[in-house]
């Protein structure tokens, strides 16, 4: 996989940089979150429709494929945000490295 920030010069890095990391972090974990809020959705909703009608094949198999569609949607929503988070982890690590490089300047 190539990397996306590979034109990244990290001694240009300003504090609106810093900012839009973290506003992307954060946006990431709501992005985890509202991915759970749909797995939960769909899973309360399918077994509802099985627990509610009982007796008819065609909502008991719409409550099935509502709760196996839950599922996938947790899957992909934990593999969005873990793929998204490893990226953000190469950006965070460049300004961790910043930072050093310029606590080690004021030093000397």
């Amino acid at each position: 996989m190539a990397d996306d920030y590979s034109g990244f010069n990290k001694e240009e890095r300003i504090l609106r940089d810093c900012l839009a990391l973290d506003r992307t972090i954060m946006a990431n974990e709501r992005t985890l979150l509202s991915y759970i809020r749909l797995f939960v959705g769909f899973i309360a909703a399918g077994a509802g429709m099985v627990k509610v009608f009982p007796n008819s094949y065609f909502y008991t198999a719409m409550g099935i494929i509502f709760s196996a569609a839950s599922w996938l949607f947790l899957i992909i929503g934990l593999y969005r945000w873990h793929s998204m988070k490893n990226k953000l982890a190469t950006v965070a690590n460049n300004k961790n490295d910043m930072s050093n490089k310029k606590e080690q300047e004021t030093k000397s």
